[in-house]
């Protein structure tokens, strides 16, 4: 790529970027905005409508359009679609999103990961990946790729490692799913904390993107870092995992990690047997007056959560934590408590990062599945793409 086409394509991603974080923009926006002129940016919005990313709608003022049309430019929702894909121990979830990550197609599938391999699975996604695009009347080539999240720790090259899982313990997944799906989609793997995290920075303003501690509350206790925006998953795929952190010094028993005590398990006596655990979990939700039986379960597990919690923020020192997952719909029957414990713990003086939950009952590891593979498109290129 010459240095001037290198130029243009990182200033059409800059409008691109603005677009995706401002909403519908002008021409003469978008070149204040990136300090340059209005026939470059011109050129670089050029590029981006020839791509289908995106298009000129009027401005919307009190309900209506005003104006001649071509006003304002905004992403194009049918300019790309991606795939997301969320495997939990019960459950296969797909979807199917636009570039706006509106969900256009969703199937859930019952799942039991102890009894089916990843490569049985795999074929599955294929399968319901061509229903969708026949049933949306859409192309593979309108795809741009296809992202996992795993209940599971997913090294960055996307290898899965879930020791209790036999059969999905040390799964090239990548691998897996590149080999399936057709040829030239974007393949990336993740756990579901990461995907959760890395879609809920998206949400936020720029400011609170600067540190953020995502938890996942389900079967187990998944966690993930945002620095800046970006998802860190360190060297292994294991960066930020506090579920896995040790309650004692004895390396030897296995059942004592934070998420042991603080997941599904914990509330065992009111889950049962029951097929759905969520379903389980969201009725525990609805019970206005608790008996003293699920009181006594709520007080220990607000200990749980408020030792962890510290234990996180002086190791890691978010901004903010975010608590979303299944389980998340119990927080708050207990966030009281757990900020009151936390403060008495906590440095004098100083304030606990605040503690918000975020999506309970959606699947957003799904969907942020997709949103990582939709990231690509917003990327701006290495420089040493010039001699390419």
């Amino acid at each position: 790529m010459t240095t001037t086409r290198l130029l243009r394509h990182v200033n059409s991603q800059k409008c691109l970027r603005l677009l995706r974080d401002r909403g519908p923009q002008s021409k003469a926006d978008l070149a204040r905005e990136l300090g340059v002129t209005k026939t470059t940016v011109g050129y670089a919005v050029g590029e981006l409508m020839d791509a289908g990313l995106v298009v000129e709608v009027g401005i919307e003022q009190g309900g209506s359009y005003r104006g001649r049309p071509g006003n304002a430019l905004t992403l194009n929702s049918n300019g790309a679609y991606f795939v997301g894909v969320e495997v939990t121990p019960e459950h296969l979830l797909v979807v199917l999103c636009d570039f706006s990550l509106a969900i256009v197609k969703r199937v859930t599938i019952p799942l039991k990961i102890s009894e089916t391999p990843a490569d049985n699975v795999v074929p599955r996604i294929r399968s319901i990946v061509d229903t969708m695009l026949r049933e949306s009347r859409l192309s593979e080539t309108d795809v741009y790729g296809l992202g996992m999240s795993v209940s599971g720790i997913v090294t960055p090259a996307g290898r899965v490692f879930i020791p209790p899982v036999r059969l999905w313990n040390e799964v090239d997944l990548t691998v897996l799913l590149t080999a399936a799906m057709p040829r030239g989609w974007v393949i990336k793997c993740c756990n579901d904390a990461a995907a959760t995290a890395f879609l809920i920075s998206e949400r936020l303003p720029e400011r609170e993107k600067e540190s953020l501690l995502v938890l996942v509350l389900a079967n187990g206790i998944g966690s993930a870092v945002v620095r800046n925006g970006i998802v860190d998953r360190g060297a292994h795929g294991v960066a930020g995992e506090i579920g896995l952190m040790r309650l004692s010094d004895a390396l030897s028993n296995s059942g004592n990690t934070f998420q042991d005590g603080a997941g599904y398990a914990h509330f065992a006596k009111f889950i049962g047997a029951a097929e759905d655990p969520e379903d389980a979990v969201n009725d525990l939700a609805a019970i206005g007056e608790p008996d003293e039986e699920l009181l006594e379960t709520l007080s220990v597990w607000s200990d749980r959560l408020a030792a962890a919690f510290l234990n996180a923020i002086y190791l890691l020192d978010p901004a903010l934590i975010v608590v979303s997952g299944p389980l998340s719909v119990l927080y708050p029957k207990v966030a009281e408590r757990v900020a009151e414990r936390l403060q008495e713990k906590f440095i004098p003086g100083l304030s606990v990062p605040p503690i918000v939950v975020d999506g309970p009952g959606q699947r957003l590891p799904a969907v942020g599945a997709a949103a990582l593979i939709r990231e690509d498109l917003f990327l701006l290129p290495a420089f040493s793409s010039v001699a390419a």
